[in-house]
């Protein structure tokens, strides 16, 4: 299976309120086939209010590939201060999503 990734069209991170998020729309190649996918991170001080879902462009809507649940997430919650990195969590994401789209 042959994956690769465009650097992304949008890319936001932000802070609002003590929460933190990652919004992102790039493009997927997976074994010939372009995907526009949509990731989503938000680290709250509250746990369970957190998520990290990647969903698929199909032409009209955005379709849901994968959620990863709060207490599974690698990104510790906001509650814990320091610089955020939502990179296994995003890594977490995009290798699942092109395991879906194989």
């Amino acid at each position: 299976m042959s994956t690769q990734t465009k650097a992304p069209e949008v890319q936001t991170i932000s802070s609002e309120r003590g929460t933190e998020y990652l919004r992102e729309v790039l493009i997927l190649y997976v074994s010939g086939t372009t995907h526009s996918l949509r990731i989503r991170i938000k680290l709250d001080p509250y746990a369970i209010q957190c998520y990290a879902r990647i969903a698929r462009w199909d032409g009209s809507q955005w379709n849901s590939l994968h959620e990863i649940h709060y207490a599974h997430m690698a990104t510790p919650s906001c509650s814990k201060r320091g610089a955020t990195n939502f990179n296994a969590d995003r890594s977490e994401l995009l290798r699942v999503a092109a395991e879906v789209l194989a």
